[in-house]
């Protein structure tokens, strides 16, 4: 059981096809189901648990995506797994209201973005948040977040472009950090 601000324990996975997820187990944190999580992280006694996440604490990109279960395919905001979205590692570059309150997520326009940020958008119950404060480093966690609301809203996207750097969003997503958790 994890204690607000404390670790969030992962279990390692089986496969992940469709019987597998059938099979699996809920993951808990405080007691309770946790998230997209849930359906597809099982919770095998004998399986070695990964290591707990902790609230500031830095990961490197490849140890985030092996906790969380996600896929080795883009797009990398996102961590997935056969369309489900799992967590979110967001660049201060990209998205530099990652760490305010709400969170925004600026998804972009280019490729399969505005079909993940639509996905996003529809995601319920908490996600994993990970921040990268500059490029090249590590991704701090910052906590269990929720989706609240988004914005496709052409005004409220122009307030955002920041060219030559931010010259597409499709969507805006807001995040509020879960209380007590992460």
């Amino acid at each position: 059981m994890a204690t607000p601000g404390g670790p969030i324990p992962f279990r390692r996975g089986c496969s992940f096809g469709e019987p597998a997820v059938r099979r699996c187990s809920k993951v808990h944190v405080d007691g309770g189901a946790w998230g997209p999580l849930a359906r597809l992280v099982p919770d095998h006694s004998s399986a070695p648990p990964l290591p707990p996440l902790v609230r500031g604490e830095s990961y490197d990109f490849e140890t985030i995506r092996s906790i969380l279960g996600g896929e080795t395919v883009p797009p990398n905001f996102v961590i997935h797994r056969e369309g489900t979205i799992l967590g979110l590692c967001l660049g201060l570059m990209w998205n530099p209201l990652a760490e305010a309150d709400p969170v925004e997520v600026w998804v972009g326009s280019k490729g399969d973005l505005k079909l993940w940020g639509a996905r996003l958008a529809e995601t319920m119950g908490p996600l994993p948040v990970f921040v990268r404060r500059e490029e090249g480093g590590k991704w701090v966690f910052t906590g269990l977040h929720e989706v609240t609301g988004h914005s496709t809203e052409v005004p409220a996207i122009r307030l955002r472009l920041k060219p030559p750097l931010i010259t597409g969003i499709s969507r805006i997503v807001f995040l509020k950090r879960q209380a007590g958790n992460g």
